[in-house]
């Protein structure tokens, strides 16, 4: 579990850590956290661009780079720790004429039950990430999308890869001043 926790009042809520990957949904944030406390590893896949998602081969995956969430910045995700510039989230470009951050690169991400599935956060556009992922194989796909607005007040927007779901889990950010959680290192 996750408890976040008031200073004045105690804790405000006590949530079960039963999710993957984690978006930022406050502000003009675009980074994106995995949820290695509950042992989710992702890795970036270096054989090729998004136009490899038909083709992507997880031949030689032990000595891919494996990334993790920053341990000292919520705006430093797993996603993003290859970001290179004003412009390059890690995960994707943005672009200053659509305002929208378009992906440039796949991944491969490991589930809590040990299954591999590729990973292709697609773009933000317009508050909206949109994102599919599949088995190795390209079986299963599922293309689905999550929007900052309907997680007003909160840091990230949640979701199960495993469950295919969606987590609105967070408590309002004003109710909370710390959260007790594990973290992967």
């Amino acid at each position: 579990n996750e408890v976040y926790y008031n200073l004045d009042s105690g804790a405000v809520k006590t949530v079960d850590r039963a999710w993957d990957i984690a978006f930022q949904v406050s502000g003009m944030g675009s980074t994106i956290r995995i949820n290695g406390g509950n042992g989710i590893e992702l890795y970036g896949y270096p054989n090729g661009d998004t136009s490899h998602w038909s083709s992507l081969d997880t031949a030689g995956i032990s000595g891919w780079n494996k990334y993790y969430n920053s341990d000292s910045l919520w705006s430093k995700g797993a996603f993003s720790q290859t970001a290179d510039g004003m412009f390059d989230m890690g995960w994707g470009r943005y672009n200053m004429t659509t305002h929208y951050v378009t992906a440039d690169s796949l991944f491969v991400i490991k589930l809590s039950n040990g299954s591999y599935k590729k990973l292709w956060i697609d773009k933000l556009a317009s508050s909206v990430y949109y994102f599919k992922y599949a088995d190795l194989d390209g079986g299963n796909e599922i293309h689905d999308t999550l929007a900052k607005a309907d997680y007003l007040n909160k840091n990230f927007g949640y979701y199960s890869i495993e469950n295919e779901v969606e987590i609105d889990r967070e408590p309002d950010n004003a109710s909370w001043d710390l959260v007790f959680t594990k973290y992967g290192d």
